[in-house]
């Protein structure tokens, strides 16, 4: 009986030495991330979504690095309200994790409470197929409802590429990108399928693409690096104070070509005051005036806007569609007085050899 009571009391003794060994382990951890702001993450309105590879590909020592990657990145930001959140985080393989769910971090304000979340329990490592685009899916559809429209709203992807089903995740990279989205693409571990990852982050790659799978490359010089480029993209979100007339000016026959570099400033400008900016679209097959900002397409497309005029394709030169410009400039001065005014002219190599300027 003495023995029981004795083997019973070394057991309980083990534990309690083993749950402050651990305790004590962790706090040291801690302390050895560095929880001052990074200089240029300050006061940068961005609102992120980290999203973790967590398929049987990725082993166990590179899904640790995936999480000490994300600790330090968050112990560098300036966490609030009015600059950065961390909207949530999440880990997936067949599909996005469900038990527990994934992360929803945007009410938390304190970096040590989200750096204490960042584990197993809440982030598992479950194996399975790389179905990148179902993460990528859910956090776009999540925008609406969480995201601010203020703020720069960015996916941070840690993975090695290769996913199951690569033209579904380039497919909804893009639709996440034209969204709005800034996605990054951090390369992990040794199965690295690097062609992926150009396909699914924002260009330029050299700004958007980072690779962490090397396990004897220390991480904060590429954590210096990657904020470096995060803390700076926030810089391209333009928000409109001030009332404004926009004029895009393309053609004889390059407005369609013009299509792609406007409808990536409709995504990446954000207008916080509505009504401020009103944009014409000014081609030689279209014209649409005084506007919300949107894709041409929407305007002059193969579908007819009603409101706005339609030609058949002609070779006007550029100096009759700046004419236009300037007659129409003149008018919305007459109901919104001392707004700016900038047209954006649209000049191809042909249209320069043709001598259409």
């Amino acid at each position: 009986m003495d023995g029981r009571r004795k083997l019973k009391a070394f057991i309980c003794l083990l534990m309690v030495n083993f749950i402050q060994c651990r305790t004590y382990r962790f706090r040291e951890q801690q302390e050895l991330l560095d929880y001052s702001t990074y200089h240029k993450c300050l006061g940068k309105q961005l609102d992120i979504y980290f999203i973790l590879d967590a398929s049987t590909s990725i082993y166990s020592e590179h899904f640790e690095r995936i999480q000490e990657f994300v600790r330090h990145i968050v112990t560098k930001l300036s966490i609030g309200d009015r600059s950065t959140r961390i909207v949530g985080m999440l880990t997936y393989s067949d599909d996005v994790q469900s038990t527990p769910p994934p992360l929803q971090l945007k009410t938390i304000g304190s970096k040590m409470t989200i750096v204490d979340w960042i584990s197993l329990d809440n982030l598992p490592h479950m194996k399975g197929k790389t179905e990148t685009y179902k993460a990528i899916r859910y956090v776009r559809l999540l925008q609406d409802s969480e995201f601010r429209k203020e703020a720069q709203n960015v996916m941070i992807i840690l993975t090695d590429g290769g996913s199951h089903q690569p033209e579904m995740t380039a497919g909804e990279a893009e639709l996440a990108r034209r969204k709005g989205f800034l996605i990054y693409v951090i390369g992990v571990g040794i199965y690295l399928e690097p062609n992926e990852w150009t396909l699914i982050a924002s260009d330029p790659d050299s700004e958007y693409v980072f690779n962490v799978s090397k396990s004897s490359q220390p991480l904060l010089p590429v954590v210096n690096s990657f904020l470096d480029s995060l803390c700076g993209a926030s810089l391209a979100l333009c928000n409109v104070h001030n009332a404004a007339n926009l004029y895009f000016i393309a053609g004889p026959g390059g407005a369609s070509r013009a299509y792609h570099l406007i409808d990536t400033f409709a995504a990446d400008t954000m207008v916080t005051s509505q009504g401020l900016l009103r944009v014409g679209y000014i081609f030689d097959h279209c014209n649409c005036i005084d506007k919300p900002l949107a894709r041409a397409e929407t305007y002059c497309g193969k579908h007819k806007y009603t409101e706005c005029l339609q030609y058949p394709a002609s070779s006007k030169t550029y100096q009759t569609l700046l004419k236009k410009a300037r007659d129409y400039a003149s008018r919305p001065r007459m109901f919104r007085s001392q707004v700016n005014q900038a047209a954006v002219l649209f000049v191809d190599e042909e249209s320069i050899i043709e001598n259409w300027y």
